[in-house]
């Protein structure tokens, strides 16, 4: 009887430090190189740093819609239109807008 409550404790003392090795912070699990290793895309690290920045107030913009601000007003008019009746293009609204509870004309 007395061995087998040496060897309980012996078994509990030697499960403790193994969950204290596995500590990953969340600067680590977000950062691009995490990030890419564990196989996801370019697309996730983006999504990743947007959220991240729109956590904390700031405002970011990808590379892509940095270069299709930059485009002249009637490229940027004729995209919008063509996203407007496609839902499946890509306009980048989905996260640079503020969420209202009534719906309007900007939720098609």
């Amino acid at each position: 009887m007395k061995i087998r409550q040496i060897l309980l404790i012996a078994s509990f003392m030697m499960l403790v430090p193994l969950s204290a090795n596995s500590a990953v912070t969340v600067d680590q699990s977000t950062s691009k190189d995490y990030v890419m290793n564990q196989g996801y895309s370019e697309e996730t690290y983006e999504t990743i740093t947007v959220e991240k920045n729109r956590g904390v107030g700031k405002e970011y913009y990808t590379a892509r819609e940095k270069r299709d601000r930059e485009l002249p007003k009637v490229v940027r008019f004729f995209r919008k239109f063509y996203s407007y009746t496609d839902p499946g293009a890509e306009d980048f609204s989905f996260y640079h807008h503020n969420f209202s509870t009534t719906p309007s004309y900007t939720d098609l």
